[in-house]
């Protein structure tokens, strides 16, 4: 029932946030983006969260760069992966309609190692971060 309580703790959504950066900006941050991939959308992948679910979320926290240039970036390193088997093109992360005046939204799918199908909903979030000031 979605209107009542019953089955309320099984209705959830999971996120999983990660750290993005522009490696050309600033190379201290040059391994972000592929572990975004590694480390965070094969957790979904290899059924560690949202088992059962065939939606989940990522957040990616972009220190430097823009959106466009890093969901490139994250494209591209799927195709060379170190630590996982390598994604297909048509898991690549496609922009999705715009939500008022926020852009920066994606949305991937991929076949889980269980054989099931999940989408990943991918909001990357610009803020501006100085590690001198500490905020």
């Amino acid at each position: 029932l979605y209107g009542g309580w019953e089955g309320y703790d099984a209705r959830h959504f999971v996120w999983e946030a990660k750290r993005l950066s522009d490696k050309r900006i600033d190379p201290r941050y040059s391994p972000l983006n592929s572990e975004y991939v590694n480390e965070g959308m094969y957790r979904f992948i290899r059924c560690q969260y949202a088992a059962g679910l065939d939606s989940a979320g990522m957040l990616g926290y972009i220190l430097a760069g823009d959106a466009r240039t890093i969901v490139n970036d994250i494209n591209q390193s799927m195709g060379s992966l170190r630590k996982n088997p390598d994604l297909f093109v048509t898991e690549h992360l496609k922009a999705e309609e715009t939500v008022n005046q926020f852009r920066d939204i994606y949305q991937s799918q991929h076949a889980r190692i269980d054989g099931t199908l999940i989408n990943l909903h991918h909001l990357l979030l610009t803020f501006y971060y100085s590690e001198e000031s500490g905020s």
